[in-house]
């Protein structure tokens, strides 16, 4: 295969200018070019490299990827300005193209095509360079599927020989690394240390913080198991068929724990059998999702019940029955009062024309009380001075001065419009009644005063969170117990007829709500008897000292379910125990299976690590191979000056790690030769070894039968040079 064709395309531009282009063709004699515009020398070796491997070689440097370096663009006239440019992008015409970033655009292609010897065209190889949005370099290797040249062999053709001058004998360097890598042993060798490194951190450190977790695990159970012990103790009836096993390896471990409980599970359902007398069918005893409901809600529940007057319509009836008889007597007098008022505004209201005047005279006889004046005429008018003792009015047809005494007693009424006087009058009622009744006046009261003691002790108290579960079964039998206290309740006293002109139904409201309160707060405070019947006969009590605890009010149910749950609380104890002892031996189980697993890993990683002893052997037989070979090269291209003193390339050790070790050999003695050679022969023992190895890959695994080489006569003298070429 030879190369036809080389070509590289770099463009850059602006949105607003057409963009220069630079392409480039070379058959395969041709080591350099330049530019169209003189700008730049890519040297052809390079522009191989890069193509093939993505990286470049650079004079006195380590092979690389192109990378950013900063250009300055401008001259004397004009302010300089700096850039960043890549390797690859040739440096734009400063009076064609001015960046307007921090970056030079990159939009380049490098591309080589290949013919085979049969005329049969290959795709082109290319490998491209553009920038992102954020300027930064972004390259897309290329595709040598096509090319059918092993990995291996392309870059011992490419990259490898410009890396001869920067060998360093004795230690890693690149071309070792390479070696090991194209020959997998830097991988084998990897692999084996990573096994290592693995094995020791699971040996040491894992399995001992886990064997610490297991052991804590067993502490832990011993603790429960101890408890439970203290449990058993005291409460022999509670004694489970088998013993509490310790915490080990036996997998019956979890099957006797298992066994242990559910003879506790049945102990506490025989417990909780008297409950389903109290709670009905819904409640099961042998379902331990109703039984823990029961006891984590129970005492909360009888807190709530023995606090009826926490309830709000409990609240509402008992500030109704703490009204004194004389603010009950105010509010009704008011109330009346209002209502007197209302009537008499009504009838002052039939007349429209009648009531202005009768208004207006009412305010004027209102200003003659609020500025009195003992010297004031009587018969002169207070407005414009006039006499006005014999003075009609002209609408209503009778005399001013009756018209003014007879609205002197009620002249703050007669001057308001109806809808002013209804605003004053619900202003007033607000300010002047008692709490208790000024409250009502906002909310409706139910039809009777029992239905607030229904909506307490049924809805409001069963609407707490602890009856949301099992304990809700207990709101049916108390509604019917309380209908059962009320079939012989006393009626309301009947309602007053509140019945305000149209535009007071604010006030209307008021008043209709004031008189229901009244009647309530009467009520209440004539039948303490039936709120003592509903005390004792539906809530109940806690009973005192020596007193029995009676079962059919709220609060003797919840006692006597108290009193289950508190019997029960050692087979509770019992059973949390239970799973505190699973809890730990599943800690246990678990940290059992890890260190399984550990052990599993260990001895895998084990064999893995003698893959490093594998790669031993493959080095030592390539050094075998390489050494015979490379020391015919050396004889071929290099002699030494003095032929009974010139030294005899005898060994190439190769190291794990990269490490390349020339040995040579003179008079029987031998020395690695970056100590004993001088630095032409040391330079051609690199290149002899670099032959040898490129010979051995070529035969072994085919590859490029051309290189080019970067200066390798380079540090020779001129008859070695010309054994070289």
């Amino acid at each position: 295969m030879e190369a036809h064709r080389f070509a590289g395309l770099h463009k850059f531009g602006t949105p607003d200018a057409a963009p220069e282009n630079y392409v480039h063709e070379f058959s395969c004699p041709i080591t350099l070019f330049e530019g169209r515009n003189g700008s730049g020398k890519t040297s052809l070796l390079n522009a191989v490299i890069w193509t093939l491997t993505g990286q470049m070689l650079r004079p006195q440097r380590e092979p690389e990827s192109p990378e950013d370096f900063d250009c300055w663009i401008g001259n004397a006239e004009d302010e300089r300005t700096t850039h960043k440019l890549s390797s690859l992008t040739p440096m734009p015409f400063l009076d064609q193209y001015r960046p307007d970033k921090d970056w030079v655009p990159a939009d380049t292609w490098v591309e080589l095509t290949f013919v085979e010897d049969g005329g049969v065209k290959l795709p082109p190889i290319r490998r491209s360079m553009t920038r992102s949005l954020q300027g930064k370099l972004k390259e897309l290797p290329p595709d040598l599927t096509p090319l059918g040249v092993d990995p291996i062999a392309l870059r011992i053709g490419t990259v490898m020989p410009g890396l001869l001058p920067l060998i360093q004998l004795g230690s890693e360097s690149e071309l070792g690394r390479a070696v090991s890598e194209l020959t997998g042993l830097s991988a084998l060798v990897d692999l084996a240390a990573h096994s290592r490194r693995a094995k020791t951190k699971i040996d040491k450190d894992l399995v001992k913080a886990k064997r610490g977790e297991r052991d804590r695990a067993d502490a832990d159970y011993n603790i429960a198991k101890g408890d439970l012990e203290k449990i058993l103790r005291t409460h022999a009836m509670l004694e489970p068929p088998t013993l509490v096993p310790i915490p080990s390896d036996d997998k019956a471990i979890e099957e006797k724990l298992k066994t242990i409980k559910t003879n506790f599970d049945d102990a506490k359902a025989c417990a909780f059998e008297s409950a389903k007398e109290i709670l009905g069918g819904r409640f099961d005893p042998a379902d331990a999702k109703l039984r823990s409901d029961l006891e984590e809600n129970i005492s909360r529940a009888l807190e709530r019940v023995s606090q009826p007057q926490t309830l709000k319509s409990i609240a509402r009836l008992a500030d109704l029955r703490k009204l004194t008889p004389d603010e009950l007597g105010d509010a009704e007098n008011r109330l009346t009062a209002i209502l007197t008022e209302a009537r008499t505004l009504q009838e002052l209201a039939q007349n429209p024309s009648s009531a202005a005047r009768t208004r207006l005279y009412a305010r004027i006889k209102a200003w003659m009380a609020d500025h009195p004046d003992p010297a004031r005429d009587q018969n002169r008018c207070v407005v414009c001075g006039g006499d006005h003792s014999h003075a009609v009015d002209p609408v209503t047809g009778q005399p001013v001065k009756q018209h003014l005494a007879g609205s002197a007693s009620d002249a703050d009424l007669l001057s308001q419009t109806l809808a002013h006087w209804a605003a004053n009058a619900h202003g007033v009622l607000l300010r002047s009644l008692p709490e208790a009744l000024r409250t009502e006046l906002v909310v409706d009261l139910p039809a009777h005063p029992c239905d607030l003691l229904q909506k307490a002790l049924v809805d409001e108290a069963f609407s707490f969170a602890p009856f949301a579960g099992i304990l809700g079964e207990l709101k049916s039998p108390t509604a019917l117990s309380l209908d059962a206290v009320f079939q012989n309740r006393a009626e309301l006293d009947d309602p007053l007829a509140i019945a305000l002109p149209s535009g007071c139904s604010d006030l209307q409201l008021a008043l209709e709500r004031l008189d229901r309160a009244i009647r309530f707060a009467h009520w209440r405070q004539n039948n303490d008897a039936l709120a003592k019947q509903v005390l004792t006969r539906v809530l109940g009590r806690k009973p005192k000292e020596g007193e029995h605890t009676e079962k059919l009010t709220l609060t003797g149910k919840l006692l006597e379910l108290q009193s289950i749950v508190k019997a029960a609380e050692p087979i509770s104890d019992a059973l949390s125990q239970c799973a505190r002892l699973s809890k730990h031996l599943a800690t246990r189980r678990a940290a059992e299976a890890r260190l399984d697993n550990y052990a599993t890993a260990s001895a895998a990683l084990g064999r893995l690590a003698d893959l490093g002893t594998l790669a031993d052997q493959q080095v030592d037989q390539l050094r075998k191979i390489l050494r015979t070979d490379a020391a015919a090269w050396r004889d071929i291209i290099y002699l030494g000056a003095f032929r009974d003193t010139a030294h005899q390339l005898v060994d190439t050790g190769m190291g794990r790690k990269g490490e390349l070790d020339l040995v040579v050999q003179t008079g029987g003695v031998a020395a690695p030769a970056q100590h004993v050679t001088n630095a032409s022969a040391l330079r051609a023992n690199l290149v002899a070894f670099f032959f040898a190895f490129w010979q051995h890959v070529l035969k072994e695994r085919g590859g490029l039968t051309t290189l080019v080489l970067d200066d390798p006569q380079e540090l020779l003298d001129d008859e070695n040079r010309e054994r070289l070429g």
